[in-house]
């Protein structure tokens, strides 16, 4: 009998500002009744572009294409757990780095799950840890960690770097059971991802 155990992803962006940068020059108003500022607007602006004027780390660099709906699954007599594979890739102008916010649970039982990795194969060689001797890993900004940078639309992780990296990868669900003849579970997580934006 085959066992499926359904995961989902949820995406989050940096918190930084929200609009395009502007320079911003001081001047004393002294002995005048009235001031002019200069207002000048950004429509329209395309975050594939890297030279487009948003400011960096903004959480309007995010643009990222990825698989939300996402299984593993154990068969009866066996203790691997597998999955399909899925597709991530960075359309921005800067290079967004993907690591692990959060791993919950919706429903049902994994106490029978003994590990439960998310992985990504070379290049970028990543992997993190949701499930240990079934119980849900904790992820917090000092431990959860990047889990792989995808360079920008043009292949660059830097202004002036080469354009041979990764914009693109791919990820799985790779693990084990605690045995071979665990009793049909169905349970359902949420993985979210911390996607940012990096500078520049």
């Amino acid at each position: 009998m085959k066992k499926k155990l359904l995961a989902s992803v949820f995406v989050l962006g940096t918190t930084a500002g929200a609009f395009a940068p502007t320079t911003i020059l001081a001047s004393d108003v002294i002995g005048e009744p009235t001031a002019d500022i200069q207002i000048n607007g950004s429509l329209g602006l395309d975050n594939t572009d890297p030279e487009e004027e948003i400011e960096e780390g903004d959480t309007n660099w995010i643009n990222v294409t990825l698989d939300t709906a996402t299984i593993f699954y154990n068969l009866a007599g066996t203790i691997s757990i597998n999955s399909p594979t899925y597709n991530i890739a960075n359309n921005s102008g800067r290079p967004v780095a993907v690591s692990v916010k959060n791993f919950a649970s919706n429903s049902g039982d994994y106490s029978a799950i003994s590990a439960l990795d998310i992985v990504s194969p070379s290049p970028l060689s990543a992997s993190r840890r949701l499930i240990a001797n079934g119980q849900l890993q904790d992820f917090t900004p000092e431990s959860s960690g990047v889990i792989f940078t995808l360079a920008n639309r043009e292949g660059r992780l830097t202004a002036t770097g080469d354009t041979s990296n990764p914009t693109s990868t791919t990820f799985s669900y790779s693990g084990a059971v605690t045995s071979a003849n665990i009793s049909e579970a169905n349970p359902s997580f949420t993985l979210t991802l911390q996607l940012d934006a990096v500078n520049f």
